[in-house]
């Protein structure tokens, strides 16, 4: 299908095919982002300036029916390191974006005020966003999906505005392309949000087999794999919470910290595993996902009433001393 190139400065938009051998020597998002980045983007470009690339790019098999392909890829010159940045996420923009006619979207340059990117059916907009500036990413989400039937949404709320280094772009009300402080690049551009609609459908070249392929995964998912299906879909990542604490995997104190010491046993006793799930209400799945690992959940806490995604296991150990 190609991809959308955006120029917020000029408001030039173009969109371009991309070559066979791109796809076949970079396959889907990360790929398809690097090779884009290095071929476009200029040396020691200013991350938070006009010249950086911000690209939103669906995964390869994206819109197929093939499980767990639900994926797309958020990249750019990171403002964290100087260098490559990248981040994924699940939730329904990236096979929305596909069936909106695209399959990347890149954007460069500075808007005056703030704007987002409408991409219905192929065609490309760039409408104000000025009443949304300084919004939530939920109320952002609700008021762009309430504009445009069966819509799905990036956005950032007022920390990427702000240009803080760890704000996430954020689709489904929680699905974050959280690292590398690519929110900070959209807040920068003044970009709040990048809207897709659509209802195009990939070409399958054997659309038969596909369906036997997949019917052979599912079948394989729920007997040679049952075990595993059952732990992720009651748990989600937070079934590897209590042994990635304890085994350095999780993040404690960005990387710095050690498990045991800095979190300790004890701690895992009052909030591990079983202790997140009793605040689900009902699990969900990103899109493509039979498992559906993902959970709603309703907590009481010392803060007031919290409602959303149930938290994964790289952040639970933080959220872990505020309950």
């Amino acid at each position: 299908m190609g991809y959308s190139f955006v120029n917020l400065s000029t408001g030039e938009v173009r969109k371009v095919q991309v070559p066979d051998e791109v796809y076949r020597n970079f396959l889907g998002g990360y790929g398809l982002g690097a090779w884009f980045l290095y071929t476009h983007m200029r040396p020691r470009v200013d991350p938070l300036g006009p010249d950086n690339i911000l690209g939103i790019i669906s995964g390869l098999l994206n819109a197929s029916g093939i499980p767990m392909t639900g994926r797309s890829m958020a990249v750019g010159k990171s403002p964290l390191t100087g260098g490559w940045g990248d981040s994924n996420a699940g939730g329904r923009f990236g096979p929305k974006l596909l069936e909106a006619g695209l399959d990347a979207i890149f954007v460069t340059g500075v808007s005056e005020k703030p704007v987002y990117i409408l991409i219905d059916n192929g065609n490309i907009h760039i409408e104000s966003a000025t009443d949304l500036w300084g919004k939530t990413t939920r109320e952002t989400e609700d008021e762009l999906r309430s504009r445009y039937k069966g819509a799905q949404v990036v956005s950032i709320g007022p920390p990427g505005e702000r240009l803080q280094l760890i704000a996430a772009i954020i689709n489904e009300y929680g699905r974050a392309y959280g690292r590398s402080g690519l929110a900070a690049v959209m807040g920068s551009k003044k970009l709040k949000a990048i809207v897709a609609v659509g209802d195009k459908k990939p070409e399958i070249h054997d659309r038969d087999l596909l369906r036997q392929r997949i019917k052979e995964m599912l079948d394989a998912l729920r007997t040679t794999r049952a075990r595993a299906y059952e732990i992720w879909h009651k748990y989600g990542t937070i079934s590897t919470l209590d042994t990635s604490v304890l085994s350095g995997d999780t993040p404690i104190k960005n990387w710095a910290g050690i498990g045991v010491r800095d979190y300790g046993t004890k701690n895992l006793e009052k909030f591990g595993t079983n202790t997140v799930i009793k605040d689900n209400v009902k699990p969900y799945g990103c899109a493509s996902c039979p498992v559906s690992c993902g959970a709603w959940i309703r907590r009481n806490t010392r803060y007031g009433l919290v409602e959303g995604h149930r938290l994964e296991y790289e952040t639970a150990p933080y959220s872990g001393r505020h309950y």
